[in-house]
């Protein structure tokens, strides 16, 4: 008999992740393996991540498809990106990258942020000439966030980089993303 199933919404679908630990109580270091699965959760680090959207084992075990820094989709968007954004492994992040705000009072660097990414280490930098990087905007190991905007985080950016004022100047901004 045929049986027509709807299709699955995301918040049925299942995410899961293996966690490796060691772990002492007491009598010395216990190794242990722990599985979480969770029914329409967000994942909570990369390699929670990695297991959702690469479910074949061969591409979640091979970098050059699934690492951080592997661009799945093509589109010149590596995967620890599309991790921090909160998107899938091919879709699209044109309307969630990173930008320059302005013209105003201040000009400000504005990128998606999301604090839960405990794995992820966010550093905006800026140079006057690619070459030197002097001392981050932003880093989130040491600094508190402004507020965020619908999930947008706007820094600030410095009138000048040289600590004196110049009419006309080239500032370069990087937002770096490493996992901890």
């Amino acid at each position: 008999r045929d049986v027509a199933y709807r299709a699955a919404l995301p918040g049925h679908l299942l995410s899961w992740s293996v966690l490796t630990t060691s772990l002492d109580f007491g009598g010395g270091a216990v190794v242990g393996r722990t599985l979480e699965v969770l029914k329409g959760g967000v994942p909570t680090g990369y390699a929670q991540w990695r297991s959702l959207w690469f479910a074949d084992p061969a591409d979640r075990a091979n970098d050059a498809v699934s690492g951080p820094y592997a661009h799945s989709a093509g589109d010149g968007s590596p995967n620890i990106l599309r991790y921090a954004l909160g998107v899938g492994a091919l879709d699209p992040v044109a309307g969630l990258l990173p930008h320059i705000q302005g013209p105003g009072p201040v000009w400000a660097y504005r990128f998606r942020y999301n604090p839960d990414r405990a794995d992820l280490i966010w550093t905006v930098l800026a140079s006057p000439n690619l070459v030197s990087w002097p001392a981050p905007l932003f880093d989130s190991r040491t600094d508190t966030p402004p507020p965020l905007v619908g999930g947008w985080l706007s820094i600030p950016l410095p009138a000048s980089l040289s600590g004196f004022p110049a009419p006309i100047q080239r500032m370069y901004i990087s937002l770096q993303l490493e996992l901890e």
